[in-house]
């Protein structure tokens, strides 16, 4: 997952954020609700949904509604276990080899603002204690420090985990579960809200058709027919892709039709079949973007350290040249 940094600021006008989520089904208008109600309270919240339907979308939405200062986000899974605590409550110089600087970690940078928490449920057991303290007391330690040190931050937990099901698998701390239950929001998929799918192609589409140089295409009664008759496992990261591979191969004149939506999903593979389509993805993705890495992989929905891994495990070094 991206990190938002210092780039996410809000206004704090009201139902702004709430109108990230897209959407005129009444699955989308209850979260929009939700989004704006709990946006301006300074309670811990948890977001669960299935993966690519849009759970960084409402942590953003929430934060805006927040008036809070900067977002901060990070994915419990982009680090190796030996290194989450350090990221997270920073460190005293000397704490371990390597640390030959004192650093503030995540949540002092965060003071004052929100830090998104994405994936919390793959955390592992000793990170889930001292994230149960810091939230009920505000209170943390850097690694090899001794200050007890309060920070003031607003945290937002995002998870595609059944966390019922991990505390009862025993992978999942029960105190730290009902701490985040106390505030949920349920983001939906996309099958059970068809009548959101044109909408969030429309706005897709004139995203990508910018970012990409190109006009907006026009869209055929059957494509969308065919957009909403599809299940999209994926949610809204494989109609997002399915729409750059559309537009990608699109002739800049004619209409999209169904048969365009039917060659973009051959050309991205199932999706949940690990790597198939995932190379011709992130070259289409980075030809698209005119060779710049970090502009195709937000197009895709990566991390940075997702798109990292990703593009060195697949060898796309090799098979890309800088345009001339």
């Amino acid at each position: 997952m991206e990190r938002a940094g210092s780039a996410s600021r809000c206004t704090g006008t009201s139902g702004r954020g709430a109108a990230r989520f897209l959407g005129v089904s009444r699955a989308a208008q209850r979260v929009r609700a939700q989004i704006a109600r709990l946006g301006p309270l300074r309670v811990t919240t948890l977001v669960l949904g299935e993966t690519g339907v849009g759970k960084e979308v409402v942590a953003r939405a929430l934060h805006e509604e927040s008036g809070r200062g900067q977002l901060r986000g990070f994915a419990v899974t982009e680090l190796a276990e030996s290194l989450l605590e350090a990221e997270l409550f920073g460190h005293e110089r000397g704490a371990f080899t390597g640390a030959v600087t004192t650093r503030a970690g995540l949540f002092e940078q965060a003071h004052g603002g929100t830090l998104l928490l994405d994936e919390i449920g793959d955390a592992p057991p000793a990170l889930q204690a001292k994230l149960l303290r810091v939230l009920e007391t505000g209170e943390l330690r850097r690694v090899g420090g001794d200050v007890i040190r309060r920070t003031d931050v607003r945290v937002i937990a995002a998870t595609h985990r059944d966390l019922a099901f991990e505390v009862q698998a025993g992978r999942f701390r029960r105190d730290l579960y009902y701490r985040l239950q106390q505030v949920v929001i349920r983001v939906p998929p996309l099958r059970e809200r068809p009548e959101d799918v044109p909408v969030l192609a429309r706005a897709f589409l004139r995203e990508l058709a910018h970012a990409t140089g190109v006009p907006e295409p026009e869209l055929t009664p059957a494509f969308l027919a065919a957009l909403r008759a599809q299940p999209w496992p994926g949610n809204a990261r494989q109609l997002r892709a399915a729409l750059q591979a559309a537009l990608l191969w699109w002739d800049g004149r004619t209409p999209l039709g169904e048969g365009d939506l039917v060659e973009a999903l051959r050309s991205l593979g199932p999706p949940a079949a690990g790597d198939g389509g995932l190379a011709e993805r992130m070259l289409a993705a980075w030809h698209a973007a005119g060779g710049n890495q970090e502009a195709a992989r937000r197009a895709l929905g990566l991390s940075r350290a997702a798109w990292r891994h990703r593009w060195q495990r697949l060898g796309l070094a090799a098979c890309v040249r800088r345009p001339e």
